[in-house]
């Protein structure tokens, strides 16, 4: 698959429009019931303030062709992006805490969002693949209760609400054996070998379990990369795998001149934890 690209010069003549916060949260965490500690309420009240603003939520494959050069500079004009890591239950079914009671599927939140405020809303939620990953996972980071599966893909990604990302393999995630005693995180996927395993190899199993061409975006793991898999892996191999961007956890909205496979993201808890400090990264962000 070859991508073409407009020229840089091209794009530096074009009249900014701003730029385009990515926001990310994470289905699993659930600390609390109040916004501040509980992605899923913090995303509730998140999509209230990004509409009463005049924003508009706009999938990430536009933001990746936006930053790309592939549409028009005005085309994600007041665009606010939403991505959802790890790929967990939490962001497909309505489950029940154990300690907070029942919490509202990512997912099911943008449908109500949606359906409330009769406009168009869709996020991306990035998934990691290995099976054998997931299931200790499962056990290590959440409560043993099988909520890590893939077997509501499919059916997200046809929901016209939801994508489905390339979240690695196996996310080089400490709590996994292979890994307790290695030094670094994904960074250390540096040669060609393990970024074949970790992305191209990712990119076919999820094809395989959504039958609908694999995911088109990559977001690194903790949003940490190695100069060769930025600069020369994907450029090369993503697109061949049907990647169109990568994407990090910079901490600042995305500009028209950033690099594709480095598109900032801001994350919930890290970058912002009140309405009030969303609001300060949407506003500063208009043009």
């Amino acid at each position: 698959m070859l991508l073409l690209y407009w020229t840089n010069s091209s794009v530096d003549k074009e009249k900014q429009s701003g730029s385009i916060p990515v926001l990310t949260y994470h289905g699993i965490s659930v600390n609390s019931d109040q916004y501040r500690g509980n992605d899923h309420i913090a995303l509730q009240q998140d999509l209230d303030l990004i509409h009463s603003l005049g924003k508009r939520i706009i999938p990430l494959a536009m933001i990746a062709d936006w930053v790309s050069g592939r549409i028009p500079n005005d085309a994600a004009t007041d665009g606010v992006g939403l991505s959802f890591d790890d790929g967990s239950w939490f962001d497909f079914y309505d489950l029940d805490h154990p300690l907070w009671g029942k919490q509202r599927s990512m997912l099911n939140i943008l449908r109500d969002f949606g359906q409330q405020a009769k406009v168009s809303v869709h996020a991306t939620s990035f998934v990691i693949a290995s099976p054998d990953a997931r299931n200790i996972l499962d056990k290590t980071c959440m409560i043993g209760e099988g909520w890590w599966t893939d077997d509501w893909w499919a059916e997200a990604s046809t929901s016209g609400l939801m994508a489905i990302g390339n979240h690695s393999w196996d996310h080089r995630h400490p709590t996994l054996p292979e890994y307790q005693h290695a030094k670094g995180g994904f960074e250390q996927v540096d040669d060609y070998q393990q970024n074949f395993r970790q992305i191209v190899g990712a990119q076919h199993y999820i094809a395989k379990v959504i039958s609908r061409g694999g995911a088109k975006l990559f977001a690194y793991p903790f949003g940490q990369y190695s100069d060769y898999t930025r600069q020369k892996f994907l450029p090369k191999h993503g697109v061949h795998s049907g990647l169109q961007g990568a994407f990090t956890t910079a901490g600042r909205p995305a500009q028209r001149s950033d690099d594709p496979w480095a598109i900032p993201r801001l994350v919930f808890g890290e970058h912002w934890d009140s309405s009030a400090g969303l609001r300060e990264i949407l506003t500063a962000s208009e043009g």
